[in-house]
C-alpha cells in the first residue's frame, strides 16, 4: 500500500466580495495527485461566505460544486 500519492491544493481565479462585516470568496480549487499515469487534476467550484463577528471573521457558508467542462460544440 505505501505512502499517499503526493497531493497539491491550487486556488484559481479567486475573487474576493467586501461588503461591511460580511465577504464573499469565490475560486476554482484545483486538487492536482500524483500517479504512477501521471498527475490527476480535479477541479471543484467553490464559494465561502464569511461574517466578522467581533473582530474575528468566521465561515457561515460554503458551497462546492464539480467544475465540469464546457460542452463541446461541433461546427
Amino acid at each position: 500500500e505505501g505512502e499517499p500519492a503526493p497531493t497539491r491544493f491550487d486556488l484559481a481565479n479567486l475573487k474576493i466580495q467586501h461588503y461591511g462585516n460580511t465577504a464573499i470568496a469565490s475560486y476554482t480549487l484545483l486538487v492536482s495527485t500524483a500517479t504512477p499515469q501521471g498527475v490527476k487534476v480535479a477541479a471543484h467550484n467553490e464559494s465561502r461566505v464569511m461574517v466578522n463577528f467581533d473582530g474575528k471573521w468566521q465561515v457561515v457558508h460554503v458551497h462546492k460544486s464539480p467544475a465540469y467542462p464546457a460542452p463541446h460544440v461541433a461546427e
